[in-house]
């Protein structure tokens, strides 16, 4: 499931950075003019309509980046802290080799944190794109219609990768796969792509189950002459490669998430890492109240609703899970949780 939503993340980050190509190669119907799923009406919307669309996504970019910075400093306050958050946490596991505890250590941190984090980005660009539209779209406007507007369809799921499948033969034997495929009764062709002339040397070809929403992808690659094993991993290495780069959020974070999906390693020494006892003022900060506020010099108040590490006590702190909210040094990725922030005030 976080595979999918992080696939979400990624189309949606295209379409907000790229709103005019979205709306250049979008086929789909934007629109369905009635709540009843049965008489669902295709609508479209008018030139003039995208056209303030794309003024708005315009005008709102660094909006959209400043929505997008906390997220990052989540993740980047992990790694930041990495070694420290190792070394406090080493005497739990000193039967193992050091090795073992380091990527043990930093696969059930990544993965916990960039769990967290994925249903909370991908919240904040629904909202976004909500926000967007509201203001593209107000009650006085008359690009759109107003009885339509709950039913606006303007982004659908349409990763079609989320199932995928590769294999290679000759040319013979790529022409049986396309025709065995379009003869299937339940089966239905929706995109082949005809990518031999590029790099991948292969066909792309999307295609659903009849009952079934979910587009899957097959990719069928032109086999020359005797298979070479090596040049098969070399390809797999290369794809992995790329699936790191690609990553929305980042080589480190995907790793930690693909070992961990994989092997039981996050999960055990999760399970088995204890807390540490605070260190107060392992940072200097000194909290104070004023008009019923907590202010820290040089720190900013964080929503609640965002996971970080907390560079003070070296814990991770989840959202919407801690009495108050904590907060983030200016200009930095070191965060205080509210743990901290409560035992400094109580020793002062």
């Amino acid at each position: 499931m976080l595979r999918v939503l992080i696939k979400w993340i990624e189309e949606l980050d295209e379409i907000i950075s790229k709103p005019s190509k979205y709306f250049k190669s979008r086929i789909e119907p934007f629109i369905v003019s009635s709540e009843d799923d049965n008489k669902r009406t295709p609508e479209y919307l008018t030139y003039e309509a995208k056209q303030r669309l794309l003024e708005e996504f315009t005008q709102t970019r660094k909006e959209y980046a400043e929505w997008l910075i906390p997220h990052k400093s989540v993740l980047d306050s992990i790694f930041y802290y990495l070694p420290e958050y190792i070394e406090a946490h080493r005497k739990d596991f000193d039967f193992l080799p050091s090795k073992i505890v380091e990527s043990g250590l930093t696969v059930s941190l990544g993965s916990a944190m960039t769990s967290d984090t994925v249903p909370l980005l991908l919240n904040n660009q629904l909202g976004y794109l909500f926000q967007t539209l509201k203001r593209a779209f107000p009650l006085s406007s008359n690009l759109i219609d107003k009885q339509v507007v709950p039913f606006l369809e303007f982004v659908p799921f349409s990763v079609m990768d989320l199932l995928r499948a590769k294999c290679s033969g000759t040319l013979d034997e790529i022409k049986q796969v396309l025709n065995k495929l379009e003869k299937h009764s339940d089966i239905q062709l929706i995109r082949v792509k005809n990518r031999l002339d590029t790099g991948n040397r292969d066909f792309l070809i999307n295609f659903s189950f009849t009952g079934c929403n979910l587009i899957c992808e097959l990719q069928v690659g032109l086999k020359d002459g005797k298979s070479d094993p090596k040049e098969s991993m070399r390809d797999h290495f290369n794809h992995f490669i790329y699936e790191l780069c690609r990553s929305r959020f980042g080589p480190i974070p995907e790793c930690t998430l693909i070992i961990h999906n994989q092997t039981e390693i996050g999960t055990y020494f999760r399970k088995n890492t204890h807390p540490n006892k605070f260190k107060t003022n392992r940072l200097a900060f000194e909290p104070y109240i004023k008009d019923n506020q907590i202010n820290i010099p040089g720190y900013e108040i964080q929503d609640i609703s965002k996971s970080f590490f907390c560079g003070n006590c070296l814990e991770p702190s989840f959202a919407f899970l801690s009495f108050m909210a904590g907060y983030k040094k200016t200009g930095t990725a070191e965060f205080l949780c509210a743990q901290c922030i409560y035992q400094q005030m109580s020793t002062e």
